[in-house]
């Protein structure tokens, strides 16, 4: 009989043993290869491959000369010079970028599917007939924004040759702007330059943030990293009118569209804290959808799609 039970135990172990075994070659098989070109597409995959982790995805992430393939991919670049090459075109191949120049599709075409940050981008690529998707950057809030005493104005990020469009409409203005930056020594009051680095309880304890954009981001409607930390952070953005940051938030970040405007409405920001929290609330809502668990999901909904097609490549 002890004999009979050791053997029944032994048999249990291999079975689980060999169950344990085909899910580790299924969870393999069907695993998602991530490769970063540049250090941006690899924060950016990086936060993905958590989010696929957490759906239960068996995620490998590589950096450039590192590359690997599997049944699914997704490549990043953070633009067309430096577009990394496909390892596998029998698999299925996602390109993750911000935005596609319109003069340089054929560089593209390797890619199954080309997913972009910018709706402009992703209405060419429609127009042309290649298969795109729109996910943009994901937004991550620490947590739901809740009623806090804020006021005041601060500026963050560094100086970018030598000027600031935010800090130069504040300048002839009385509005008092602490400072979270490098490089403004000189060019703005010493007693307003912080010399620290910045901290999520800055964000918190002023009312209003004011961050510079690109003329890239406002041309290509994306939305930069320190816009997104602001917001992450449970800050409020008050920034130059950029279309791409409208079509997702709408008017809940607050936006100027020239000079004219700029000082007004800060004005009217800093008298009226309702109407910051009816802000910080409608952002809140709005960055769920937008998170990198809505982005693993919209990734794996493509995955499927594509394999259901069983696509036949040239």
């Amino acid at each position: 009989m002890k004999n009979k039970r050791i053997y029944l135990i032994l048999i249990l172990f291999f079975i689980s043993g060999i169950l344990s075994y085909l899910h580790w070659r299924t969870q393999v098989a069907n695993a998602i290869y991530l490769n970063a070109a540049d250090k941006p597409s690899y924060l950016r995959l990086k936060k993905l491959g958590k989010a696929l982790k957490k759906e239960g995805k068996t995620v490998f992430i590589s950096k450039k000369d590192h590359f690997k393939s599997g049944k699914f991919n997704i490549y990043g670049a953070e633009n067309d010079l430096n577009l990394p090459a496909v390892i596998d075109a029998s698999a299925i191949n996602f390109l993750w970028t911000p935005a596609v120049p319109q003069d340089t599709i054929e560089s593209y075409r390797p890619f199954d599917v080309i997913v972009v940050q910018n709706i402009p981008s992703f209405s060419y690529l429609k127009a042309i007939n290649v298969r795109t998707a729109y996910i943009p950057e994901a937004i991550n809030l620490y947590k739901k924004p809740a009623k806090r005493k804020s006021e005041g104005v601060m500026y963050y990020g560094d100086i970018i040759e030598n000027f600031s469009l935010s800090l130069y409409l504040a300048g002839p203005t009385d509005l008092k702007v602490d400072v979270y930056g490098n490089g403004f020594e000189n060019l703005w009051d010493e007693k307003e330059i912080m010399n620290r680095p910045v901290e999520v309880a800055d964000f918190l304890r002023y009312a209003i943030v004011l961050v510079d954009q690109s003329e890239e981001n406002i041309k290509d409607e994306l939305i930069n990293q320190r816009i997104i930390r602001i917001i992450e952070s449970g800050g409020l953005p008050y920034i130059r009118y950029n279309s791409g940051v409208a079509k997702i938030f709408g008017d809940a970040i607050p936006m100027y569209m020239n000079q004219a405007e700029f000082l007004p409405k800060i004005q009217h920001l800093l008298a009226n804290p309702q109407e910051r929290t009816d802000h910080l609330e409608a952002i809140y809502q709005t960055a769920q959808q937008w998170n990198s668990s809505s982005q693993a999901k919209k990734f794996l909904e493509l995955f499927d799609i594509m394999e259901k097609k069983m696509i036949t490549k040239d």
